[in-house]
């Protein structure tokens, strides 16, 4: 009936109220159902103009996209942020942050704000992603690492310190949970299986582990390689990631069931190739790496890089 009423009308404008009504009692999201209207603005005549601008924003919003097509930087050494533009990667903005030593950096769509994880503060920093405005700070208790989430204004970070995994809302700064990970130590890498609410932390000892994301346990910890940085999850394939730089291995988790888990394989990459990134429509994976020197410094992790031996490896099915 409400599609007869729109075609005969050319105009959803008298069936929209009722439509965003329905689409709450079926369990659609606030960011998606509610409606803004600038005061003053009077609709077209058959409501077209409207009706497409509407659509565009329903659909940025139904699937997480950001309509300023902005790329978020983390400058650990600067303290700062870099806003580039995603399409000609020019530099908008340079944010200096609260904190000192900003790392992991993670975007929430929920609250459209973009959040740098600060080692040598142990805190979190807050950015408004729309003009990059500072909003507020995180005390989180021990060094972040890595962090995942929903998009849904909740956020997971790993506490290297104490080794547990953190919850906090994005919205109120807040911490919420502070749940333990054993037998994990020193968690880094995390990613998030976010439809069947399954978090994987990578971490010192070979150690892989897997939690139910609503109440902190710890559902399995299957092995993988040494000195792991960072962990992904393809969402498509069912498989969780761990790139570990200490022997040079690429460790494949598949997700059986969501509290069943099998190591696949530990597909062999260059020692030192410890991060990663997905291409979730090839499936391909990206490890950055580079040839180092042979001796290490006193007081340092690893050797230094040789000069012009940067290099990216592409690892596929």
């Amino acid at each position: 009936m409400k599609l007869l009423i729109v075609l005969g009308t050319s105009s959803s404008e008298t069936v929209l109220p009722d439509m965003m009504r329905k689409l709450k009692l079926l369990g659609a999201p606030r960011t998606i159902v509610r409606f803004v209207f600038p005061t003053g603005y009077s609709f077209n005549t058959d409501g077209n103009n409207t009706h497409l601008t509407l659509c565009i924003v329903f659909l940025a919003q139904a699937t997480n996209t950001h309509l300023a097509g902005r790329g978020f930087v983390s400058n650990g050494k600067a303290n700062s942020v870099t806003i580039f533009d995603l399409k000609t990667l020019k530099t908008i903005a340079v944010v200096p942050v609260s904190g000192q030593n900003p790392d992991a950096i993670f975007y929430d769509a929920a609250t459209k704000r973009v959040f740098t994880f600060n080692g040598k503060t142990k805190d979190a920093t807050a950015i408004n992603a729309t003009d990059g405005r500072i909003i507020g700070t995180v005390a989180l208790g021990g060094k972040p690492e890595f962090a995942a989430g929903a998009g849904d204004g909740i956020i997971f970070v790993n506490n290297e310190d104490t080794s547990q995994l953190m919850q906090f809302d994005a919205r109120k700064l807040a911490l919420i949970h502070n749940w333990p990970m054993g037998p994990c130590k020193s968690p880094s890498g995390l990613a998030m299986d976010t439809k069947n609410r399954r978090l994987f932390a990578v971490c010192d000892g070979g150690v892989m582990a897997i939690l139910n994301a609503d109440n902190g346990k710890v559902i399995a910890t299957p092995k993988i390689g040494e000195e792991p940085d960072a962990a992904g999850f393809d969402p498509e394939t069912g498989y969780a990631f761990s790139s570990n730089g200490g022997d040079g291995t690429l460790t494949v988790v598949h997700e059986d069931s969501p509290d069943k888990f099998t190591v696949v394989e530990n597909v062999p990459t260059q020692k030192y190739a410890r991060t990663m990134a997905i291409d979730f429509k090839t499936h391909n994976i990206f490890l950055p790496l580079a040839v180092f020197e042979g001796t290490t410094a006193a007081g340092e992790r690893r050797p230094p890089m040789k000069k012009d031996s940067f290099a990216v490896l592409l690892v596929g099915k």
